[in-house]
């Protein structure tokens, strides 16, 4: 982790260098992170709309009720829920972790990306297909599940757009704590994302023109939250985090912005942050897996958080 701080912040500096410091740290734990079980399923009638589910290692056990999803992040271009470029370690990574270590039922979804033609919302679209795909794998069956989404970088931008966007209210609505149903969501984790893109690199301009259109500053993550309008009920818990390492233009800066909105809006129910110590844009993620403490630290944090508001709204 030490040698993180020499690649600087710039997201394009950090990306491959970091990409090889923890395909090597993972390779020490290689044989336990590729012969997790995982099974692969469609949510959707497009080819990008696969998902991978690992099973938790202690299926009656307690936190094995509750489903994580993943949306790793890629600058809405790039990503795969098996990076190509890591002998099939990373993400393969995030599913061994969660799924063996802290037995959660994880789930690592692909989505449209910009090649496919992807533009606003078809993340949201995404996330809600997947989670619709849940609901309808899982929901039927005796005993509730609770539900976690997780987004990195662009992938916690498509978080952020089904939480947020006015169209996917009814699927939110179907699922909220509180609501008769056997899925529900109790909390989003928002991971490094860029929630406005006032201060983007000027390389951007193209992709998130071509993403955005003419919206970019009402349809960007911090837009949809000051134009949203809460259903009422208990809103599900919001963790907010981003490393010491991440770029202050693209992610600190925007991050304060959101945050700041959202405690202007009292009807909004809790939002907690965090800062993770020594990470860069893209490492979290990648740590996980390693068998390091002070690497992995950040997913046992999720881990007592997720446990936390299962228990603060109402499991």
């Amino acid at each position: 982790m030490d040698y993180l701080a020499s690649l600087g912040t710039a997201i394009p500096d950090v990306l491959l260098p970091t990409i090889k410091t923890y395909q090597s740290l993972l390779s020490a734990n290689k044989d336990a992170i590729l012969s997790t079980p995982r099974e692969t399923h469609s949510y959707g009638s497009h080819p990008r709309q696969m998902l991978d589910v690992y099973p938790p290692t202690l299926a009656a056990a307690e936190e094995s009720r509750t489903i994580l999803l993943f949306f790793y992040g890629g600058s809405l271009e790039r990503g795969d829920k098996v990076l190509p470029q890591s002998n099939g370690l990373i993400y393969t990574n995030l599913g061994y972790f969660f799924s063996q270590k802290l037995n959660l039922f994880t789930v690592i979804v692909d989505y449209r990306r910009m090649r496919e033609g992807a533009s606003f919302p078809s993340g949201g679209e995404d996330v809600a297909a997947a989670v619709e795909w849940v609901k309808t794998k899982y929901g039927a069956g005796n005993g509730s599940r609770d539900v976690f989404l997780m987004g990195n970088s662009a992938g916690g931008v498509h978080v952020a757009t089904f939480m947020l966007e006015p169209r996917f209210a009814a699927l939110r609505a179907s699922i909220s704590p509180g609501v008769v149903g056997n899925v529900n969501l109790r909390g989003y984790i928002l991971l490094a994302v860029p929630f406005d893109f006032q201060n983007a690199a000027a390389d951007r301009a193209a992709t998130l023109k071509a993403y955005f259109g003419d919206r970019i500053r009402e349809d960007c993550p911090l837009g949809l939250l000051q134009s949203f309008k809460p259903q009422g009920g208990s809103p599900p818990k919001t963790l907010v985090l981003w490393g010491t390492l991440d770029p202050e233009d693209e992610i600190v800066q925007p991050g304060l912005n959101f945050i700041q909105e959202w405690e202007g809006r009292e009807s909004l129910g809790n939002l907690e942050r965090a800062v993770l110590e020594g990470h860069n844009h893209i490492s979290p993620p990648m740590a996980l897996g390693t068998g390091l403490q002070r690497e992995e630290e950040w997913g046992v944090m999720i881990g007592k958080w997720i446990h936390d508001a299962r228990r603060q709204t109402g499991s």
